[in-house]
């Protein structure tokens, strides 16, 4: 039986994954590969995930709360990952969060194929998405901030079609709880489960049973802060500069069209793109098929929503909001509005390009453009090599000396990268780890 684009048989699974290892390539290139072969481990990846269950290495540390909300996939993995040898932890953390990030990059490529069918333009936009700085190492290569691509992979597998077949949709189902209770943001998905338990009477039960659990995450797995509304002007100056501006030209340069003060170039990079796209969809609205127009509305609603909860939630909180439009930081808060709003540009743009090849070659150049004038954006990439050997030093003592202890005998081995701290607060970026506790695992 012959399968169409659009249906996952044999071909097109290793047609995706051929577009996961393009996707992955991208990523190592934008370091050279250094997250692996010097790995950082990184604040939270060090101090948390590191530390923490390689000294204890305990399943109840899987469920705790870090920040005011659960994790449980990038708790999980460090639990698995801290298992192996000690020297190959550090490495093993950035390649395992690097392959998650070209996960959820090749998963463009399937929701594309699925609203078009077309294998050409669903690479093109994966690779857009993968080529411009949308996000940084930590997105990339922390596995600790992997709960923001496993909420892009449960945002995207919102739109393919669940397995047909009992024990993949068991395991589909395991699946997106998991993803569900990884992120605070995914409660923003109860609308459209919501709407799939009313619409869609062949899997009610497992879009209810997902309702169910983003609301019981809401409930038992987050601690709600402080909200502050920021005001329309905060918020639409933050959009147009930091979602719109940054996904085109990149953080460094968009700082420097803000600097510049130049209103002109700021409504032509800011403003233009973003009238464009909407005038796009006015006009071609109705001739877009239901599956695009369902893409297109949950992209912009959790676009919308993410951004606002972020601005809310994080910034104004802490009186930040001028601070956070004209600085580098908090790329975490844009990363999925940014990644978004490329894809919703791309897809306003399809139809035009469909019909006219002088138009595609077009689009095409201004693609490569963008990237071209985005290449010192990929500086957000770049990771310090001399930590990566105090890392890989570090791991070496403790693969040498762990275990070596009278009963009872604690001995730490502390490892400073970064912040100095203090012995209450010892910093960020300090592992402290007791070489006299029993290794896990096979360590």
């Amino acid at each position: 039986m012959t399968n169409d684009a659009t249906t996952p048989g044999r071909g097109e699974t290793l047609r995706t994954a051929a577009v996961f290892c393009l996707a992955l390539s991208i990523l190592l290139l934008r370091n050279s590969g250094h997250e692996v072969l010097y790995p950082v481990l990184p604040a939270e990846d060090g101090r948390f995930l590191f530390q923490d269950f390689y000294n204890g290495h305990k399943l109840q540390t899987v469920f705790r709360q870090y920040s005011g909300y659960l994790s449980v996939l990038p708790n999980l993995l460090a639990y698995v990952l801290t298992l192996l040898p000690v020297t190959w932890v550090p490495a093993l953390f950035a390649f395992v969060s690097l392959c998650v990030t070209a996960a959820a990059y090749s998963l463009f490529y399937r929701v594309t194929l699925k609203i078009y069918g077309d294998r050409v333009f669903a690479v093109y936009v994966m690779l857009i998405v993968a080529a411009l700085p949308l996000g940084n190492f930590w997105l990339a290569g922390a596995l600790a901030y992997q709960s923001w691509n496993f909420l892009v992979i449960l945002l995207l597998l919102a739109l393919l079609p669940m397995p047909r077949k009992i024990p993949g949709r068991v395991l589909y189902v395991v699946w997106i709880n998991l993803l569900i209770w990884s992120h605070p943001l995914s409660v923003l998905m109860i609308p459209w489960y919501a709407r799939g338990w009313i619409k869609s009477a062949p899997h009610r039960a497992e879009r209810g049973l997902f309702c169910l659990s983003a609301a019981l995450y809401g409930l038992l797995g987050t601690t709600p802060g402080g909200i502050v509304w920021p005001g329309w002007t905060s918020l639409s100056d933050a959009w147009l500069a930091r979602v719109v501006g940054e996904a085109l030209i990149g953080p460094r340069n968009r700082m420097l069209v803000q600097a510049a003060g130049d209103d002109i170039l700021f409504l032509a990079l800011f403003i233009l793109p973003l009238s464009a796209a909407g005038l796009s969809f006015y006009f071609s609205w109705r001739r877009r098929n239901g599956a695009e127009k369902e893409a297109l509305t949950l992209f912009a609603g959790l676009a919308c929503l993410s951004f606002i909860v972020a601005m809310a939630t994080r910034i104004a909180p802490r009186n930040l909001s001028a601070e956070f439009t004209a600085a580098e930081w908090g790329t975490q808060y844009v990363y999925i509005p940014k990644m978004l709003w490329v894809v919703i540009l791309l897809f306003s743009a399809y139809p035009f390009l469909k019909k006219s090849a002088p138009l595609r070659w077009l689009h095409g150049a201004l693609a490569a453009a963008l990237i071209g004038i985005n290449l010192n954006g990929n500086a957000v990439y770049k990771t310090r090599v001399d930590n990566g050997k105090k890392v890989l030093e570090f791991v070496g003592i403790l693969a040498r000396e762990r275990g070596a202890c009278r009963a009872g005998e604690k001995q730490y081995v502390i490892l400073r990268k970064g912040d100095i701290g203090t012995e209450k607060f010892p910093g960020n970026f300090n592992i402290r780890i007791d070489i006299c506790h029993k290794p896990p695992g096979l360590n």
